[in-house]
């Protein structure tokens, strides 16, 4: 009888299991290595190629969902800034339309990439090299939804 009664307040103070998850997801660090936060970004759900530009800095892009994160700020060991960043054409894009939201939005800063090219980029620096999974993941998630805010911000300049 005493082992279901501990059974049972164990059950009770037990998180469910998918707050536990994210609980894990907070408090697993990754150290802001190219191969730790590719890996991570698989779990998340996003294939990423990665390359590094003249300016020495790593990207990952994922061209289906049109997201990159770009890795700067980095030694032999880690990288102190993780951008992420992510881009729509539109017959609308322009610098105007960047400004306006840039005015309006307190999230997602807007500039233009290129003719009819515009994106929306979110940063995070860690001094420590570290970002926990909870992190990144909002991080990726959070850019993608500003992405769709931003397509309907186009649709109603």
């Amino acid at each position: 009888m005493r082992a279901i009664i501990i059974l049972l307040a164990f059950a009770l103070l037990a998180p469910p299991p998918a707050i536990a998850a994210q609980e894990a997801e907070a408090r697993t660090l990754l150290s802001m290595r190219p191969a730790n936060i590719k890996s991570a970004l698989g779990e998340l759900g996003f294939v990423v190629t990665v390359t590094t530009n003249p300016d020495g800095v790593i990207m990952m892009e994922e061209k289906q969902k049109h997201f990159t994160v770009l890795l700067g700020m980095c030694s032999a060991t880690s990288c102190k800034l993780i951008q992420t960043k992510t881009c729509a054409d539109s017959e609308k894009a322009s610098p105007d339309v960047a400004n306006r939201w840039n005015n309006t939005k307190m999230y997602g800063r807007a500039v233009m990439q290129g003719p009819g090219i515009i994106c929306i980029d979110n940063v995070i620096y860690a001094t420590d090299g570290l970002v926990s999974l909870a992190q990144l993941r909002s991080q990726a998630e959070g850019v993608m939804e500003i992405r769709v805010a931003m397509e309907d911000f186009f649709a109603k300049s």
